[in-house]
């Protein structure tokens, strides 16, 4: 997924040739039976569109995002079978991947971006899905990894239109100095579970993250052996993708090196609130470097914390 986003689902209805006369629906049989096999099968397509990111630190500046090649949707088209649908950039559009999943009928189409094979619904409104623990850098700046903003929607069983909505914020971390990057962990004061299995439900078309308590305790984003820019003014810039929740007792972030050296940063000693589609700016301000390890309290280096 990139930057810019806007998406509109369409269904497309296969025509069947017939005359000027009164038809039978199919499956009538009005002296004018359709022999199995005659008319083609609905091919069900969708498109879809997104919230705009803010930045906190300037509320007039948005992030915009677009699919791209590999994007995948879990759908349950009125029905609580997972479908896997694919992002075709020829037309901008999802299509269903293999056979149109099949299952109790739900009343409403329901959409899990990425794809997991393990999403499922039961029918009332909630959606369970894995929230990443793991993911992974992109070198494109301005960009988060694959998967890492988790989103979801909700839609009447006519439309053909997702308005993919974000469960999360977002922490854009910039780093310099002369260190390889190997992983960057991103952990709760409290404990808590932050990632892996998780329900969704809609509050008012809000969608809200509950996670089980046998979730991850972390976030990692692993970045191979990413070298660092060495230019203060210019740096590396890394995204993690974060769910929307309160944490109690604050959020630590620690920058592992591939020399196994770490760098700490306490972002918040305090209960802090991560809001969906926000994008949070932390910049660490001394160097990632041999001899110059730290751990710094307090809310220093992020921009509009509060």
């Amino acid at each position: 997924m990139k930057k810019t986003l806007f998406f509109v689902m369409v269904a497309c209805l296969a025509m069947v040739a017939c005359s000027s006369d009164e038809q039978p629906e199919k499956g009538d049989d009005g002296g004018n039976d359709i022999p199995s096999g005659e008319v083609d099968e609905v091919e069900r397509v969708f498109t879809a569109s997104f919230e705009k990111l803010t930045r906190v630190a300037l509320e007039d500046e948005s992030l915009e995002l677009k699919w791209g090649q590999g994007d995948a949707l879990s759908v349950f088209d009125n029905v609580t079978g997972n479908a896997k649908y694919t992002y075709a950039a020829t037309d901008g559009k999802f299509h269903v991947e293999g056979k149109a999943a099949s299952g109790e009928e739900i009343g409403a189409v329901y959409a899990v971006y990425p794809y997991c094979a393990d999403a499922a619904t039961d029918g009332d409104g909630e959606i369970s899905m894995q929230f990443p623990a793991v993911q992974s850098y992109s070198c494109e700046d301005g960009m988060f990894g694959m998967g890492a903003n988790v989103m979801v929607a909700k839609a009447d069983v006519r439309s053909s239109e997702l308005e993919m909505k974000s469960t999360g914020g977002y922490i854009r971390l910039s780093l310099w100095g002369k260190k390889h990057v190997r992983s960057i962990v991103l952990e709760g004061g409290n404990n808590e579970a932050i990632a892996g299995d998780a329900t969704v439900t809609f509050e008012g078309g809000v969608p809200k993250v509950a996670f089980s308590p046998e979730g991850s305790r972390t976030i990692t984003l692993e970045c191979g052996d990413l070298v660092l820019s060495e230019d203060k003014e210019n740096p590396t810039t890394l995204w993690i993708g974060v769910p929307a929740m309160v944490f109690e007792y604050g959020l630590t972030m620690k920058v592992n090196s591939t020399e196994e050296y770490v760098m700490t940063k306490i972002l918040s000693e305090q209960s802090y609130e991560i809001k969906r589609g926000k994008v949070l700016d932390v910049v660490l301000e001394r160097e990632f470097s041999i001899g110059n390890p730290f751990e710094e309290p307090g809310n220093g280096g992020i921009h509009d914390w509060d």
